[in-house]
């Protein structure tokens, strides 16, 4: 939740204090870092599983060297990305925007860049370190760290953008330091596990078993530990990689719009992302709860999930369409945004109602370690992405904000659909069905 709650508080702030065209080079700046960033997800997701299962074995010794390559691997990855990211960007923007007018804008998101590349080793850090307290049950440390970076991060943001008028400048070094401080804490927490409860005492106690924490040895790491991490990763990792490809296409499109377009596109963009990561927890409650357990019991799990997703999903979704139609001024405070953001509005509601749909589906499918379906329904995705995208620039079809949030329903449609589709292959049935088998057994 960290990231999509930054994003929209430096949207909403450069959108109410400074000006469009700044607005709009967050949004360009945007596809350099969601690359960076969701490329390395992947990791995460085989790192969180790879420590949870040693620990849940008791494994102490293998523990202490996961975590410690985990850590170790993305401070080197934040460094090589600190280094890397400013020298590339400029070809990446080059390519994916168009246009003169937003070449004030390519100079803004520069600046940014720039400023924001050396935060990458805390980013990465902090992505794996939270991750890694999560495996060791200190959710409630993970939670109280996640709103206190966001406060501050508001914050410091406030001042620099706010009362200094630094605006661009000024959200860069709100990142920078706030991520830092994060890391911080994070590398603080993992250095000193807490105080250890025994097998006696009461649940209600706030420390986890002496068994599931491990404290950060960095010089444990070890090459084939990174190797044997990496190589768990399968088919998840694969299907990540496909997710995260499919969704900069529809990002890229972005950058052919004019300024004022682009503009209204990050804020309703920012916003989006957060309405997202809102349905997350039931996509991992459902690789949590399926693994493991029989067809009936995983055919419960998948039906109550699926509902509670898509429930969540549509109220949620029509929270951001009531601010993008009713309230645009809480996002932006240049009116002539305010239209666009309005016309953008019922594409970002059907989109998180598609992911709603979506995620008790895709949940199962990995939990129930039909890995190999997860990873290629996200490369027919891709294809079908690539193929509408290499169409359009072959015909010279001229970008707008509507073909561009377009493909964005494009790429939650398919993703639905095909995760479905897959889930009644394995499983014999639709999650939204009711099993009218329960009642004889």
């Amino acid at each position: 939740m960290i990231e999509p709650l930054v994003a929209l508080s430096e949207s909403v702030l450069l959108g109410l204090h400074g000006t469009s065209q700044e607005l709009a080079s967050l949004s360009l700046a945007a596809v350099v870092f969601s690359f960076v960033i969701y490329t390395f997800q992947g990791l995460q997701v085989a790192s969180l599983s790879t420590l949870s299962a040693h620990l849940k074995r008791r494994e102490e010794d293998q523990a202490k060297q996961t975590l410690a390559t985990i850590i170790v691997t993305a401070v080197v990855a934040g460094v090589v990305a600190a280094a890397l990211v400013p020298s590339v960007s400029p070809f990446i923007l080059k390519i994916v925007t168009s246009g003169s007018e937003k070449q004030g804008a390519v100079a803004l998101a520069l600046t940014y860049i720039h400023i924001k590349a050396l935060a990458l080793p805390a980013i990465l850090t902090n992505m794996a370190g939270l991750a890694a307290l999560v495996a060791q049950r200190r959710t409630g440390l993970v939670v109280l760290l996640a709103l206190a970076m966001v406060s501050f991060h508001r914050l410091i943001a406030t001042f620099f953008i706010s009362h200094q008028g630094l605006y661009i400048t000024g959200a860069g070094y709100s990142v920078l330091i706030s991520q830092w401080c994060l890391c911080a804490a994070v590398l603080f927490a993992l250095l000193l596990p807490p105080p250890h409860h025994h097998h006696h005492h009461t649940s209600s106690s706030t420390s986890p078993p002496r068994w599931m924490t491990v404290p950060l040895i960095p010089w444990l790491a070890s090459w084939a530990r990174l190797k044997m991490m990496a190589g768990s990763l399968g088919f998840i990792g694969l299907g990540y990689a496909f997710k995260t490809m499919s969704y900069l296409v529809c990002q890229t499109m972005s950058g052919g719009l004019p300024v004022i377009q682009l503009a209204a596109h990050q804020s309703a963009f920012a916003l989006q992302s957060l309405a997202l990561f809102f349905d997350a927890p039931a996509e991992k409650l459902a690789i949590t709860f399926s693994a493991g357990i029989s067809k009936t019991e995983a055919r419960r799990v998948a039906r109550s999930l699926g509902i509670l997703g898509s429930l969540q999903s549509f109220v949620v979704g029509l929270l951001v369409w009531s601010v993008l139609t009713f309230a645009p001024r809480l996002l932006t405070s240049d009116p002539t945004t305010w239209k666009y953001l309005a016309l953008v509005a019922p594409f970002a509601w059907v989109a998180v109602v598609l992911n709603g749909l979506e995620l008790g589906a895709s949940g199962v499918l990995m939990g129930r370690g039909h890995t190999k379906s997860y990873a290629t329904l996200h490369l027919i995705v891709l294809g079908i992405l690539l193929g509408l995208r290499t169409a359009l620039g072959a015909f010279h079809v001229h970008t707008t904000l509507l073909s561009t949030w377009s493909m964005f329903l494009l790429f939650f449609l398919c993703r639905s659909v095909l995760a479905n589709l897959f889930f009644r292959r394995h499983e014999g049935y639709f999650w939204m069905v009711p099993d009218r088998s329960t009642s004889i057994q």
